[in-house]
């Protein structure tokens, strides 16, 4: 018999490891040795080595029961243990035991700590157990290359800066889970880089990785790490950070970027240089010299910031013969970056005619990859009171301008069903949005009943078209048309243009400041957001399917201080159907021109939205203006400018 990882021929019929080079065989004899290739009482079949490293071996297999293809991690240090060709066991000298524990303590802690790090640019653990005197890592069996292989099939060795963006992208959504987390990868190198057929880049071999125990670090106590990329305190055995993964990830952005590395810390160090500037174009530059900077305290300490500060500083394309004027650089994250001259500075709104605002306190959630809260902090806002009639309050929150990216980045999926994102919220484009008004929270039943009872303007309204009863829950079954005359029967009662808020405002008062796909993070869950809670989100969490909307206000709001951004009912926009941003204006103002007028924007999702990646903050839908559903509703918005 032949081993299919070494090719060595004369193998004995009955070995279940090759002598050769100690992997398991492949099950090519499993019906006269029914047990040969098998883990964990047969539930998982080793089919061939996918191959090894110093501390073990990776095996392509498949579950027996469930008829999946895996990969499973076999811990198996060639130089602190023996295999045992006639069971496949590990066998140790006594003078090596106290080694060969300690080595297996840290790979079943790689393994617990992947389990817990859910997250579709993370290499997913479906098991963990330890047999034959040795331990097995269950994954995801990932198709594709390494990013070391992407870089060898260059003629030079470097990549698209498209490419490079690409990659970067979702390493770096990856790492922020990991930092979330408090874990350090502390290996980063284009060999624990996978890069899927459908263009996903994921995050393996975590052997190195270390958790945080107290502060905002660890001391490093292992050399399972590459020199080539480690950072000075990772080498000396020093306390290790976020700030030693983001050196790590500089080092890899530089190579492709390059085809080059630089010089590894340890020679840098003699010299007593930190990295020298190439010819890099910007945002790159900047990017690569902020983490390779020697001493760790002077590294950006969030690989989000360090990424977000470069490239959601980067101005749009200026017009024919527009120039910027010279103006001070800021410093975020480590990096100095000039401030381009199109962003609108941070500014409430006004104080509304014949009144101050009132602020309102808040508490605005974090959640990690997992759904787990990490942070809790205190906002406030700026509102004023629509007297409706009755003590019935619209209440107005105060927006500030500013300028965001809109859309989607190639990165951000679909967090059910891991699927790219919609061409429809490309290419992604600045713009800038001016203060404004917009609803606290979904127009509700006893704020609808008061305003259909005002004078008709266009149309009738119906006081109570609702399926889901209650003075507090948002209104639904709600058209467009109805709702754009709920917006001018108020105008007439106040003589403010209160309108459906442009679908530029609408992203841009969800996102409230931030760039993941949920205000409240990477992913949403059924404690934060009402939306079909039987299909799973990315960290692969099902909950609660309440059926129904909920409340106005009864799940944490975002930093703008809006409530129910995120699901319980789709709003309705101002804009029609466009099927891509090409074109679209950049001053938050509708995009009337073209489009498909028959056809308006919704955006949110609602309580029964079965794919939670509806509910981003970027994700767009058209609807028929008269089709009627349970799940239409709005919330209005005005600017300062009064009716005639």
């Amino acid at each position: 018999m032949r081993c299919l990882n070494c090719y060595k021929d004369g193998i004995a019929l009955k070995a279940e490891v090759c002598p050769n080079c100690g992997v398991h065989l492949p099950s090519l004899l499993r019906d006269v040795l029914p047990n040969s290739t098998q883990l964990k009482s047969g539930t998982y079949e080793i089919d061939y080595a996918l191959g090894r490293g110093g501390f073990g071996i990776t095996y392509r297999a498949h579950h027996t029961f469930l008829e999946q293809l895996l990969a499973i991690k076999e811990f198996y240090p060639q130089e602190l243990a023996i295999r045992n060709a006639s069971n496949g066991s590990l066998s140790v000298p006594r003078t090596q035991e106290e080694a060969y524990q300690r080595g297996k303590e840290r790979f079943l802690r790689e393994g617990r700590i992947l389990a817990n790090l859910s997250h579709r640019n993370i290499v997913g653990v479906r098991d963990l157990f330890e047999e034959h005197g040795t331990a097995y890592i269950v994954m995801e069996l990932i198709a594709g290359k390494t990013l070391r292989q992407e870089l060898d099939a260059q003629g030079d060795k470097k990549l698209p800066a498209r490419r490079v963006e690409e990659i970067m992208g979702q390493l770096v959504a990856a790492l922020q889970a990991v930092h979330d987390a408090g874990v350090y990868h502390l290996d980063i190198k284009p060999e624990n880089i996978l890069l899927s057929p459908d263009s996903r880049a994921v995050l393996v071999d975590f052997g190195a990785a270390k958790q945080e125990s107290s502060g905002r670090s660890t001391k490093s106590s292992t050399r399972s790490f590459s020199e080539a990329y480690a950072p000075p305190e990772l080498i000396c055995g020093k306390p290790v950070g976020a700030e030693s993964d983001i050196f790590e990830l500089g080092m890899v952005l530089h190579e492709m970027l390059t085809g080059t590395r630089p010089e590894p810390a340890f020679s840098r160090v003699l010299m007593g240089d930190n990295w020298k500037a190439a010819d890099l174009a910007e945002p790159w530059q900047s990017l690569v010299a902020a983490a390779l900077v020697l001493q760790k305290e002077k590294r950006p300490s969030s690989v989000r910031n360090w990424w977000d500060a470069a490239f959601l500083s980067q101005p749009p394309l200026k017009k024919e013969g527009e120039s910027d004027p010279p103006q001070p650089p800021f410093e975020k994250g480590g990096l100095k970056i000039p401030v381009p001259p199109f962003v609108v500075p941070v500014a409430p709104c006004p104080p509304r005619q014949g009144g101050d605002l009132t602020v309102f306190e808040f508490e605005v959630v974090t959640v990690d990859v997992g759904g787990r809260e990490t942070n809790r902090s205190r906002g406030q806002a700026e509102y004023f009171p629509e007297d409706l009639g009755d003590g019935l309050m619209l209440e107005m929150v105060s927006i500030p301008g500013g300028t965001f990216l809109m859309g989607s980045p190639d990165y951000e999926t679909e967090p059910c069903d891991n699927q790219s994102p919609h061409d429809n919220e490309n290419p992604q484009h600045w713009v800038t949005v001016q203060p404004f008004f917009m609803g606290k929270y979904p127009v509700t039943q006893a704020q609808w009943k008061a305003v259909a009872a005002l004078p008709e303007v266009n149309r009738d309204l119906n006081p109570d078209p609702f399926r889901f009863k209650g003075a507090n829950r948002p209104v639904e079954t709600v058209v467009w048309e109805e709702a754009v005359e709920f917006c001018a029967r108020l105008s007439k009662k106040t003589g403010r243009n209160y309108r459906l808020p442009s679908e530029a405002e609408w992203e841009y008062a969800c996102r409230a400041g931030t760039t993941t796909p949920f205000h409240f993070g990477e992913i949403i869950t059924t404690d934060l957001v009402n939306y079909d809670g039987r299909y799973a989100s990315a960290s692969g969490l099902k909950s609660k399917d309440r059926q129904e909307t909920t409340n106005v206000g009864s799940f944490p709001p975002n930093a703008f201080g809006l409530y129910d951004m995120h699901g319980n009912v789709w709003e309705w926009c101002a804009d029609p159907w466009h099927a891509n941003y090409v074109g679209a204006p950049s001053d938050g103002s509708v995009w009337e021109s073209g489009g498909n007028k028959a056809l308006p924007i919704r955006r949110g999702g609602s309580w029964d939205t079965t794919r939670p990646g509806f509910c981003r903050a970027a994700s767009r839908h058209k609807g028929m203006p008269n089709f009627t559903h349970g799940f239409f509703g709005f919330r209005v918005a005005f600017s300062l400018a009064r009716t005639p």
